[in-house]
């Protein structure tokens, strides 16, 4: 992503290297998505087998639960945010996207899940 131009102002940009880039960093988040929900799913798992409350155990598989759910959602949210996905990055393919206030949304949903796990730590 770097030798296409990532981490540089998008002003200073080619349009072919601001595609890619936008391609790259794209499929760079698709495969972060699963990355982040594991590794909460096992510090909800950690925290379950130290705790010793039938409360906190609660408590806990509902954050599995809600963790789970919004990463699979946010998944399949950035996956399938435009039909055909490279309608994303490149403008001459017709698609259809999602609207930005929508992906705002989610993105909020996963920060606050992962803000209840780590403030669990």
């Amino acid at each position: 992503m770097v030798s296409h131009g990532g981490g540089r102002h998008e002003y200073y940009l080619t349009e072919i290297q601001s595609q890619k880039v936008l391609q790259y960093n794209t499929l760079f988040a698709i495969m972060n998505i699963p990355c982040v929900c594991m590794v909460k799913v096992a510090i909800l798992l950690f925290i379950y087998r130290i705790q010793n409350s039938k409360r906190i155990a609660y408590f806990i598989y509902a954050l599995l639960f809600l963790t789970i759910f919004v990463g699979v959602g946010t998944f399949f949210l950035m996956v399938f945010q435009c039909v055909p996905l490279n309608a994303l990055w490149d403008h001459t393919v017709k698609g259809q996207c999602i609207s930005r206030e929508s992906y705002g949304h989610v993105s909020i949903a996963q920060g606050g899940t992962q803000f209840l796990v780590f403030s669990l730590y």
